[in-house]
């Protein structure tokens, strides 16, 4: 579709490379086609907006200073891997974040039975029980999930073979699975 409205624009690399040529109106379009999944990845991944937008924003620092796009992939494969390594690596250095999401879940006692009510409850157990999973199965099950990623995709972003990628998705789902029994989900 973007080629019919800027047909001069081409694909995402030729995008791309007139971006880091200089040609503004390139890296609006470019930010304005990647911003929205990066940051729901983001998000997902950290639980805090503020943080997703930072990680995002970090990773279109590095595509458009730092990382050379070749082509070989698509550019928003390319891009998620900046994204997940930059919340891999707030993950790592703030390892309490576990602690203090499953605390306010615990804590909090839900007044209402009725269904909205439930949902929020089964949403918030879910993202508890996501954010116990380690960073590279936490990026699988959510880009599987939310993304409808392939196998190969979650490889590509993860830099592993489809193989590694189904074996890591499969851990996660073990895992998912058993933090949510361990949480007293029940359906």
């Amino acid at each position: 579709m973007l080629k019919f409205i800027f047909p001069e624009w081409g694909s995402d690399k030729e995008l791309y490379d007139q971006a880091l040529s200089g040609n503004a109106q390139s890296a609006k379009l470019l930010i304005k086609k990647l911003s929205p999944q990066a940051l729901s990845l983001a998000y997902r991944m950290t639980q805090d907006m503020g943080i997703a937008e930072d990680c995002v924003q970090d990773a279109f620092l590095k595509l458009f200073y730092k990382s050379k796009f070749s082509g070989k992939s698509k550019l928003s494969t390319f891009f998620y891997q900046i994204v997940s390594r930059n919340c891999i690596d707030y993950l790592k250095k703030n390892k309490d974040i576990l602690v203090e999401l499953e605390s306010d879940y615990f804590s909090k006692e839900d007044s209402d039975n009725n269904d909205d009510s439930m949902l929020k409850i089964d949403n918030q157990l879910l993202e508890i029980a996501i954010s116990t999973l380690s960073p590279r199965q936490r990026i699988a099950i959510l880009l599987w999930a939310y993304d409808d990623a392939s196998s190969k995709d979650i490889g590509d972003i993860l830099h592993l073979d489809e193989n590694a990628a189904n074996q890591i998705l499969y851990r996660a789902k073990i895992n998912l699975r058993k933090e949510l029994n361990r949480l007293g989900y029940e359906k």
